[in-house]
């Protein structure tokens, strides 16, 4: 997790969804008895965010809490059409307020 649940923008990486977890009480993320991410799970999914890094970009993409991870994300904006693919990677992180 990221120090006190907060990453600068600077520090993300395109490898990794960031989890924006609405409740910092909740430790589901942290539950080893899952094989998969709490992102699933999660009780409070209509307020949970996706946050990811656009390789292309470097611009933060916000996703609805119940975005599939087997989706690619195409982000169009000004010269940037990258296709990212860091949903698949598996790797996450968990944060509480959004990156600055």
């Amino acid at each position: 997790m990221a120090k006190n649940g907060k990453i600068k923008k600077s520090e993300m990486d395109s490898k990794t969804t960031y989890l924006l977890c609405p409740d910092i009480d909740c430790q589901l993320f942290f539950d080893v008895s899952r094989n998969v991410p709490c992102e699933h799970y999660c009780p409070k999914q209509d307020d949970l965010v996706k946050i990811i890094l656009c390789w292309g970009c470097k611009e933060t993409i916000e996703l609805p809490g119940d975005h599939h991870g087997v989706q690619y994300i195409t982000h169009n904006k000004g010269n940037c059409s990258a296709l990212n693919k860091q949903r698949l990677s598996g790797n996450y992180m968990l944060i509480y307020e959004r990156p600055e």
